[in-house]
Protein backbone atom coordinates (compact mmCIF):
# COMPACT_ATOMS: atom_id res chain seq x y z
CA UNK A 1 0.00 0.00 0.00
CA UNK A 2 1.33 3.62 -0.46
CA UNK A 3 1.90 5.85 1.93
CA UNK A 4 1.14 9.55 1.63
CA UNK A 5 3.71 12.49 1.93
CA UNK A 6 1.18 15.33 1.31
CA UNK A 7 -1.14 17.49 -1.26
CA UNK A 8 -0.19 21.05 -2.15
CA UNK A 9 -1.98 23.46 -4.47
CA UNK A 10 -0.71 26.89 -5.18
CA UNK A 11 -1.68 27.50 -1.42
CA UNK A 12 -2.69 24.67 0.59
CA UNK A 13 -1.44 21.50 2.17
CA UNK A 14 -3.06 18.76 3.12
CA UNK A 15 -1.58 15.95 4.59
CA UNK A 16 -3.23 12.15 3.89
CA UNK A 17 -1.62 8.62 4.54
CA UNK A 18 -2.19 7.08 0.69
CA UNK A 19 -1.15 9.56 -2.13
CA UNK A 20 0.13 13.17 -3.08
CA UNK A 21 -0.29 15.91 -5.43
CA UNK A 22 1.87 17.75 -7.12
CA UNK A 23 0.19 21.28 -9.03
CA UNK A 24 3.23 22.59 -10.19
CA UNK A 25 3.57 19.33 -12.46
CA UNK A 26 -0.04 18.32 -12.07
CA UNK A 27 1.14 15.26 -11.41
CA UNK A 28 -0.12 12.38 -8.37
CA UNK A 29 2.97 10.72 -6.61
CA UNK A 30 2.68 7.77 -4.42
CA UNK A 31 5.57 7.35 -1.96
CA UNK A 32 6.75 4.15 -1.22
CA UNK A 33 9.00 3.84 1.68
CA UNK A 34 12.15 5.85 -0.19
CA UNK A 35 10.91 5.23 -3.76
CA UNK A 36 8.29 7.94 -5.46
CA UNK A 37 6.11 6.53 -8.29
CA UNK A 38 4.39 9.68 -10.57
CA UNK A 39 1.15 8.95 -12.07
CA UNK A 40 -0.59 10.93 -14.26
CA UNK A 41 -4.50 12.84 -13.70
CA UNK A 42 -6.76 10.26 -13.24
CA UNK A 43 -9.78 12.03 -15.06
CA UNK A 44 -9.93 14.13 -18.33
CA UNK A 45 -12.78 16.29 -19.39
CA UNK A 46 -12.93 18.61 -22.06
CA UNK A 47 -14.63 22.09 -21.10
CA UNK A 48 -15.74 25.60 -22.90
CA UNK A 49 -14.53 28.11 -21.26
CA UNK A 50 -17.28 30.74 -19.53
CA UNK A 51 -17.02 34.55 -20.18
CA UNK A 52 -17.45 35.67 -16.42
CA UNK A 53 -17.42 39.61 -17.34
CA UNK A 54 -20.87 38.66 -19.04
CA UNK A 55 -22.26 37.97 -15.13
CA UNK A 56 -23.33 40.41 -13.82
CA UNK A 57 -22.49 40.96 -10.62
CA UNK A 58 -25.62 42.71 -9.20
CA UNK A 59 -27.65 39.20 -10.24
CA UNK A 60 -25.49 36.95 -8.36
CA UNK A 61 -25.13 36.68 -4.53
CA UNK A 62 -21.97 37.42 -2.98
CA UNK A 63 -19.48 35.15 -2.48
CA UNK A 64 -16.61 35.01 0.64
CA UNK A 65 -14.00 34.47 -2.01
CA UNK A 66 -14.93 37.17 -4.34
CA UNK A 67 -16.58 38.34 -7.25
CA UNK A 68 -15.46 36.00 -9.87
CA UNK A 69 -16.02 32.86 -7.50
CA UNK A 70 -19.38 34.48 -7.29
CA UNK A 71 -20.00 34.40 -11.02
CA UNK A 72 -18.79 30.93 -11.59
CA UNK A 73 -20.54 29.58 -8.35
CA UNK A 74 -23.95 31.19 -10.04
CA UNK A 75 -23.53 29.59 -13.42
CA UNK A 76 -22.75 26.22 -11.57
CA UNK A 77 -26.13 26.23 -9.85
CA UNK A 78 -27.46 27.26 -12.87
CA UNK A 79 -26.18 24.28 -14.71
CA UNK A 80 -26.64 21.67 -11.61
CA UNK A 81 -30.02 22.56 -10.35
CA UNK A 82 -33.00 22.06 -12.13
CA UNK A 83 -36.60 23.29 -11.66
CA UNK A 84 -39.68 21.16 -12.98
CA UNK A 85 -43.18 21.16 -13.09
CA UNK A 86 -44.34 18.71 -11.05
CA UNK A 87 -47.42 18.17 -13.28
CA UNK A 88 -47.98 20.26 -16.10
CA UNK A 89 -49.80 23.47 -15.60
CA UNK A 90 -49.21 23.32 -11.92
CA UNK A 91 -47.63 25.95 -10.45
CA UNK A 92 -45.77 23.73 -8.23
CA UNK A 93 -42.35 22.99 -9.02
CA UNK A 94 -39.89 20.18 -7.81
CA UNK A 95 -35.96 20.69 -7.84
CA UNK A 96 -33.89 18.60 -9.39
CA UNK A 97 -30.03 18.37 -8.58
CA UNK A 98 -28.03 17.14 -11.57
CA UNK A 99 -25.19 14.50 -10.88
CA UNK A 100 -25.78 15.40 -6.56
CA UNK A 101 -22.20 13.62 -6.14
CA UNK A 102 -20.06 16.17 -8.00
CA UNK A 103 -22.98 19.08 -6.45
CA UNK A 104 -22.55 18.00 -2.97
CA UNK A 105 -18.71 17.37 -3.21
CA UNK A 106 -18.12 20.95 -4.53
CA UNK A 107 -20.55 22.51 -1.27
CA UNK A 108 -18.10 20.51 0.62
CA UNK A 109 -15.10 21.94 -0.47
CA UNK A 110 -16.62 25.05 -0.96
CA UNK A 111 -17.78 24.97 2.86
CA UNK A 112 -13.76 23.70 3.91
CA UNK A 113 -11.67 26.28 1.94
CA UNK A 114 -13.97 29.04 3.05
CA UNK A 115 -12.96 28.10 7.07
CA UNK A 116 -10.01 27.51 6.09
CA UNK A 117 -9.99 31.21 5.05
CA UNK A 118 -12.15 32.87 8.05
CA UNK A 119 -9.53 30.91 10.13
CA UNK A 120 -6.63 32.63 8.49
CA UNK A 121 -4.75 28.92 7.35
CA UNK A 122 -5.53 30.26 3.71
CA UNK A 123 -4.74 33.39 1.81
CA UNK A 124 -8.32 34.49 0.48
CA UNK A 125 -7.30 34.91 -3.10
CA UNK A 126 -5.60 31.79 -2.96
CA UNK A 127 -8.73 29.64 -1.57
CA UNK A 128 -10.56 31.96 -4.36
CA UNK A 129 -7.97 30.04 -7.24
CA UNK A 130 -8.34 26.80 -5.51
CA UNK A 131 -12.21 26.75 -5.80
CA UNK A 132 -12.59 28.01 -9.12
CA UNK A 133 -10.55 24.97 -10.59
CA UNK A 134 -13.56 23.06 -8.40
CA UNK A 135 -15.96 24.64 -10.60
CA UNK A 136 -14.55 24.06 -13.48
CA UNK A 137 -14.06 20.42 -13.28
CA UNK A 138 -17.61 20.39 -11.89
CA UNK A 139 -19.02 22.62 -14.71
CA UNK A 140 -16.73 20.09 -17.53
CA UNK A 141 -18.55 16.53 -15.71
CA UNK A 142 -21.67 18.39 -15.77
CA UNK A 143 -21.98 17.07 -19.32
CA UNK A 144 -19.61 14.19 -19.42
CA UNK A 145 -20.16 10.85 -18.59
CA UNK A 146 -18.21 10.46 -15.79
CA UNK A 147 -19.19 7.71 -13.50
CA UNK A 148 -15.79 6.30 -12.32
CA UNK A 149 -15.06 10.39 -10.96
CA UNK A 150 -18.52 10.28 -9.67
CA UNK A 151 -17.74 7.02 -7.56
CA UNK A 152 -14.78 8.10 -5.89
CA UNK A 153 -16.40 11.21 -5.08
CA UNK A 154 -18.86 8.99 -3.23
CA UNK A 155 -16.40 6.78 -1.65
CA UNK A 156 -14.59 10.18 -0.23
CA UNK A 157 -17.90 12.17 0.53
CA UNK A 158 -17.44 12.74 4.35
CA UNK A 159 -14.07 13.89 3.88
CA UNK A 160 -13.58 17.42 1.87
CA UNK A 161 -9.86 17.31 1.79
CA UNK A 162 -10.32 13.99 -0.13
CA UNK A 163 -12.48 15.50 -2.49
CA UNK A 164 -10.70 18.23 -2.91
CA UNK A 165 -8.00 15.96 -3.86
CA UNK A 166 -10.06 14.06 -6.06
CA UNK A 167 -11.11 17.31 -8.06
CA UNK A 168 -7.02 18.25 -8.32
CA UNK A 169 -6.68 15.10 -10.52
CA UNK A 170 -9.25 15.87 -13.14
CA UNK A 171 -6.76 17.86 -16.11
CA UNK A 172 -9.18 19.74 -18.02
CA UNK A 173 -8.73 20.45 -22.16
CA UNK A 174 -10.16 23.53 -23.79
CA UNK A 175 -12.51 23.27 -26.63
Amino acid sequence: MAELVAFCTSSLCVEFKDFSYDSSKELLALCEGDKVNVVAPAWEFYFIPLNLSAVDLEEVSDHKLGPEVSRLYAAFETSFVVKEEVVPGDPLRRTVIRKPDIYNAVRKVERMLTDKVKRGELRKEAGASDFMQVLNVAMAAVDTECGSFEKALQQDRKDPDRLFVLFQRVSLRRL
